[in-house]
């Protein structure tokens, strides 16, 4: 069997794989130490490119161990194959823990970018309810009467015609600029 240097050391076949798989399950260890870390404002795609990329290297490690275990022993015999190695003969486990921290880490900032789009948006239909409330507003006084005062906005009848009170006013429907005529009266009033 080969002999290689490994950190000042010489391991044999085996035991370096045995030596990477270890660091490769430390190295995930220490990424999911990383991402669940109180504070953490980095992005999930990192953390879902750099467990890809550790995983893949996981999975190596198994079809290297698998190809060590399937070269011929002493005796010149084969061992059986290796089981196929996917992510569904052995998942990666995700604790329960690191879970809820990489997601309400990524739906903190999901919920603090929506926050600060609404407040814009909230800002602009407040100013514009505003606008519209502070608004004359038409307001039907009936018809008109001498001695009334009528407001910008109030609406009147006078001899069968609608008018529109342009500003504050006790003149009569018709008879200077602070009305506008709305509504002409019918044929029936001639």
């Amino acid at each position: 069997m080969a002999a290689h240097a490994h950190g000042g050391r010489r391991l044999h076949g085996s035991q370096l794989l045995i030596e990477a798989r270890m660091d490769v399950r430390e190295r995930i260890a220490a990424l999911n130490r990383e991402f669940s870390a109180p504070g953490c404002k980095k992005p999930i795609s990192e953390y879902n490119a750099r467990l890809s990329e550790l995983e893949a290297e996981e999975r190596q490690e198994k079809v290297f161990a698998a190809a060590q275990k399937a070269r011929p022993t002493i005796d010149g015999r084969v061992p059986k194959p290796a089981p196929e190695v996917s992510l569904e003969n052995d998942p990666t486990p995700v604790t329960r823990k690191f879970f809820m921290g990489v997601m309400k880490s990524v739906l903190k900032d999901v919920a603090d970018t929506f926050r600060s789009e609404d407040a814009k948006l909230l800002e602009k239909l407040e100013a514009r309810i505003t606008a519209i409330e502070n608004r004359p507003t038409m307001q039907y006084r009936g018809v008109w009467e001498a001695d009334g005062r009528y407001q910008p906005g109030d609406v009147v009848t006078d001899s069968g015609s609608m008018w529109h009170a342009n500003c504050s006013t006790t003149a009569r429907p018709g008879a200077s600029s602070d009305w506008t005529l709305c509504v002409k009266h019918g044929r029936d009033l001639r």
